[in-house]
């Protein structure tokens, strides 16, 4: 699951600016049941923004992608 991007974030193949929220909303994100969200009070934009970037790249491509098991938005 997240954990998949923090080693990702951790081995450099996920490069943002020093400036970026994605650290910050990913430790506000939560799985709620088979859903993930922001909590309470807390944005998720840059997240969502994140993945679905990286659901049409080159990396979705890959055997190995790191983040296969992810489901976004589930129900």
């Amino acid at each position: 699951g997240s954990h998949r991007w923090v080693l990702c974030l951790e081995k450099n193949q996920l490069l943002y600016p020093h400036n970026c929220p994605l650290v910050d909303e990913m430790l506000g994100f939560q799985r709620v049941g088979k859903k993930l969200e922001a909590a309470s009070n807390k944005h998720d934009d840059t997240v969502m923004s994140t993945a679905f970037a990286i659901a049409v790249s080159s990396l979705a491509k890959e055997s190995k992608n790191p983040f296969s098991d992810l489901i976004l938005g589930g129900k």
